[in-house]
């Protein structure tokens, strides 16, 4: 806009024309811009189009925006802007790690604007305004410049190299607190189940075409993150699991249920065609003989909706705020139309409930409480979950399970929730080891003994074990 005022005109009626239209813009992008649309993306064209026309209307006196734009507290947040704009963020993310990452609460939010305004104003005083009007060579300056650069891109690389200074904590930490290796699948190899989908699936267990009996682990993250229980369960009873496909619930189809996913807008159809394709492949490869169902069912009963029950569409509170009535009996349908659609013919199908899910991350909580890192609050509650709390929220995807295992032949459905919760708590400790990741998932790199008592606990072992005898 600068260097290109293509539109830039005398006329005040044009200006006015331009400066009406960007503040129109701007209000609209702020109304109409939220977690219910994706962003960025053409949305993104409101607020840098009002910016536009606003910045080229503003040379010309008399115009709506310049009159608002002159104001002196206007005039003197501009002053700051840069300043504060640098305080802003860090000031947020070190916040955020404070409060143990949880959102902002309303004063919070208020706060902290107030806060970077005032160290804004303080870099601008002290320190922007005296370089801008500091007189210096221009061989200096850039020669400080470049140090300067240099400088930051070297402590840039190191903390990429050295993964953030891991050294910084022992290895029993970093196991529960390093992403990559909490989140890695180790697949023994990798297959492709149908030319239609363009990826291949992990295979845990024994390799495919090795194996005595032939699985599939079918869902999303909420499959994976069992990888570690499916490898002991196959190389121990000589079977092979693919986990496929990857990232939809295995009853999702736009013909019945449709998903509210900000995150992913074609979330339906991408996985609605998935869906498709693995029916089609499993019916015709009897060889398959397990089928295991496993999904984050109890949070996706909160997103579901469909032409005739659309209260979760555009649907963006917090999901632990959200009622599981309508995508109980959505996913029920659904659900049952796609067994109905599976060949069973000499092969079992398992339902799997989702891990006790503890909707907080526990990670940090036993981090700030075992480490001398600075926290608003040092919990200790991180070692179990309230059993009434944690089945109240499953209760409905727990139901659904159940009800369809029964009232199907080759079905069954093991409810973790009943499996892993007594005396009042779940347990998100195993072996003296935190199971979980996040708040809602298992870790991947548990420890073998482990997996071993997990697998147990669960009923999986012993629910494979009986099926081959």
């Amino acid at each position: 806009m600068v260097l290109f005022p293509i539109f830039k005109s005398n006329k005040r009626q044009l200006n006015s024309a331009f400066s009406a239209a960007g503040i129109l813009l701007l209000v609209g992008s702020i109304i109409l811009v939220s977690t219910a649309v994706p962003y960025p993306s053409y949305w993104a064209l409101l607020p840098t189009l009002a910016t536009v026309l606003i910045i080229n209307a503003s040379h010309n006196q008399g115009n709506l925006a310049n009159l608002i734009l002159s104001q002196k507290p206007l005039v003197f947040i501009g002053k700051i802007s840069y300043s504060a704009y640098l305080w802003h963020w860090p000031m947020i993310v070190y916040y955020r790690i404070y409060i143990s990452e949880r959102h902002f609460t309303l004063l919070e939010s208020i706060s902290l604007t107030f806060l970077s305004l005032i160290l804004g104003y303080l870099s601008w005083r002290f320190i922007e305004e005296k370089f801008r009007h500091t007189q210096a060579a221009n061989g200096k300056v850039l020669k400080l410049g470049l140090a300067s650069t240099v400088l930051i891109i070297a402590a840039s690389f190191s903390v990429y190299l050295t993964n953030g200074y891991s050294m910084r904590f022992a290895d029993e930490v970093l196991a529960y607190t390093s992403k990559a290796p909490m989140t890695k699948t180790k697949c023994l190899e990798k297959i492709r189940i149908s030319d239609q989908l363009d990826e291949k699936f992990c295979v845990v267990g024994n390799k495919w075409d090795e194996s005595k009996y032939k699985g599939v682990i079918w869902g999303d993250s909420h499959s994976q993150h069992w990888s570690q229980a499916f490898q002991l369960i196959g190389e121990r009873l000589d079977i092979a699991f693919a986990i496929a496909p990857k990232q939809c619930p295995p009853y999702l189809n736009a013909n019945y249920v449709k998903e509210f996913y900000p995150k992913y807008p074609d979330f339906t159809e991408r996985c609605s065609n998935k869906q498709q394709i693995t029916l089609d492949w499993l019916n015709k490869s009897p060889e398959v003989g397990f089928i295991v169902m496993s999904s984050a069912w109890s949070s996706h009963i909160r997103k579901l909706y469909n032409d005739q029950h659309t209260d979760n569409y555009l649907n963006t509170s917090p999901i632990t705020n959200r009622d599981s009535s309508i995508g109980k009996n959505l996913s029920a349908q659904a659900l049952a139309k796609t067994i109905a659609s599976l060949d069973l013919t000499d092969r079992k199908l398992l339902l799997l409930s989702d891990i006790p899910r503890p909707n907080r991350s526990l990670n940090d909580n036993y981090f700030s409480a075992t480490t001398p890192v600075l926290r608003a609050n040092k919990s200790d509650n991180y070692s179990f979950l309230d059993e009434t709390t944690t089945k109240q929220w499953h209760l409905d995807s727990d139901l659904v399970l159940s009800d369809i295992a029964q009232e199907h032949t080759n079905v069954s459905a093991i409810i973790l929730t009943d499996k892993l919760c007594d005396a009042g708590t779940c347990p998100s400790f195993i072996n003296s080891e935190l199971i979980y990741r996040d708040d809602n998932h298992l870790r991947s790199n548990l420890q073998k003994k482990t997996v071993e008592q997990l697998t147990k606990k669960s009923g999986l072992f012993e629910y494979f074990q009986q099926q081959l005898k």
